[in-house]
């Protein structure tokens, strides 16, 4: 429609992501790897996220995950649930 036509992109996404699920102490954890660029006009900047979820077992098991993966690359924890 004539909408349409008219509509721009404001930026773009170039991400891959991995998935690996996790035997961590007594729980199942699913990891995912997101990695790439977002773009916008000329400027491409890098995106890089890890993501943890729990798929069976205690909390505690991944809280001790996230605290490790956090000191070994130094990584900024974002609480947030999708």
């Amino acid at each position: 429609g004539k909408i349409h036509d008219t509509l721009k992109p404001l930026f773009f996404t170039d991400i891959q992501r991995e998935l690996w699920h996790a035997h961590w102490q007594h729980s199942i954890v699913e990891v995912a790897f997101d990695h790439g660029f977002i773009v916008v006009g000329e400027h491409r900047q890098a995106m890089n996220e890890l993501e943890i979820e729990l798929v069976e077992g205690q909390l505690d098991d991944l809280m001790d995950l996230a605290q490790t993966l956090q000191q070994c690359w130094q990584l900024e924890a974002i609480e947030v649930s999708k």
